[in-house]
């Protein structure tokens, strides 16, 4: 029973294996087929017009030729209705072409628009990280107040490192893959304009903290030469009132 039962076994794996080349087998001829079809398109679709226009009728003249074909109707009527119906299926093919072509200009339209408001919008927030990394409006700002509070200008300068290191995140999630790849060097060069933009504000933002501990030291300076004035002035004051 063993052999029977093994012998089987393999008839029955060698049908499968069989029916599985054949299924892969019409699976690739299917797909060249479609292939050739798609490829050679307009010939194939030429070619059928051809024998839709001339072969057509020109078989049914030879179906009632020296009377070979005998009917109810004449070749005249067939020829008739053939031609009613292939210039119903022009008329039909060309309002569906129409259709086809007008549903094809509106998504185009739409998809134009969609475009034009995406690049209009990243064209603000473009301006607007060119603007925040701008060092002259927080340079003139320090300008003003960093000579009567040097800690004011730190606190800009601070300020405006952080609209550096932020510029771009308002642009980076309206691109898609494709709109990046098109403003990829344009951003490159943003970032390394903000990089160093970000370095020069953190230099002088260093220059500015010496500047407020330079201040706070000269400021203390005076103030103990002026309680010293003040104190020697009172003692002189003093004694001059004691030899009296």
């Amino acid at each position: 029973m063993e052999p029977e039962n093994k012998l089987n076994t393999n008839s029955c794996s060698k049908k499968n294996k069989i029916s599985k080349q054949a299924t892969e087998k019409w699976k690739i001829a299917g797909e060249k087929t479609i292939a050739f079809i798609f490829t050679h398109r307009r010939a194939i679709v030429l070619v059928i017009s051809l024998l839709a226009i001339f072969g057509v009728p020109i078989l049914i003249n030879e179906c009632y030729k020296h009377g070979g074909y005998i009917t109810m109707w004449e070749a005249a009527d067939v020829l008739s209705y053939y031609g009613a119906i292939l210039g119903a299926s022009i008329t039909v093919g060309t309002l569906a072409i129409t259709i086809l072509f007008t549903r094809k200009q509106i998504q185009r339209e739409s998809y134009l628009k969609d475009k034009k408001e995406v690049w209009s919008r990243l064209d603000e927030k473009f301006t607007s990280a060119l603007k925040s990394i701008s060092p002259i409006p927080p340079m003139e700002e320090c300008i003003d107040k960093g000579r009567k509070d040097p800690s004011e200008a730190i606190a800009i300068l601070q300020i405006y490192q952080m609209s550096c290191r932020t510029a771009l995140d308002e642009i980076l999630p309206y691109l898609s893959g494709e709109d990046y790849l098109k403003v990829k060097d344009l951003i490159s060069s943003i970032t390394a304009m903000a990089n160093q933009c970000f370095d020069i504000a953190k230099e002088e933002s260093s220059a500015y903290k010496k500047y407020k501990i330079l201040t706070e030291e000269t400021m203390h300076s005076e103030r103990l030469t002026w309680k010293l004035n003040i104190r020697v002035l009172f003692q002189s004051r003093r004694f001059l009132f004691a030899g009296s």
